[in-house]
């Protein structure tokens, strides 16, 4: 429950702080209560060849681990549902309100298809909502997050600095 209300909390400041990215808080909100202890005194005990206790406390952490990432996968989905979506960040003396999706891939998971399976299922998820219109923005030299961009069939409105008060490689796609 703990973890649930942790994720919850974290989407709720990321409303509030958009530079803020919602899983980090989450996990930093609940860092305290994993099993490390838990862990190293059942390793020591299987080190000591103590195989039942060890075996047991082993065990333990692991469905605790498990039932923290269920909490905090709930939590997240609960938020979700029930807060609205954070406009995309307008450039100052502008008051545009669009909504914004987006990803970040470590590089061993680029180039696999990942970000462009994410970036669709933000967008079924933003016209189940109710949203007409999702906004992209990369930096001008990111090929790679354009390419996505164009699969999804965005359009692309060039370099553009509506929003963060930047220079950015805009895209735009309707969900209706």
């Amino acid at each position: 429950i703990l973890c649930a209300l942790a994720a919850m909390a974290a989407q709720g400041l990321a409303q509030v702080f958009p530079q803020q990215t919602p899983f980090i808080s989450a996990v930093a909100g609940i860092v305290l209560l994993l099993p490390g202890f838990m862990i190293t005194i059942a390793m020591s005990e299987l080190a000591t060849r103590n195989y039942l206790a060890g075996t047991g406390r082993l065990t333990g952490a692991f469905v605790l681990l498990f039932l923290m990432g269920a909490g905090l996968a709930i939590g997240t989905q609960v938020s979700l549902a029930w807060l609205p979506a954070v406009p995309l960040p307008a450039s100052s003396g502008s008051d545009r309100q669009d909504v914004e999706i987006g990803w970040h891939l470590f590089p061993e998971a680029q180039g696999r298809g990942y970000a462009t399976e994410a970036a669709r299922a933000l967008v079924e998820r933003a016209a189940a909502g109710g949203i007409g219109e999702v906004h992209a923005v990369t930096d001008p030299a990111n090929e790679a997050s354009q390419a996505v961009c164009r699969r999804l069939g965005m359009t692309d409105l060039g370099i553009r600095d509506d929003w963060y008060n930047s220079s950015l490689h805009a895209f735009r796609l309707s969900t209706s």
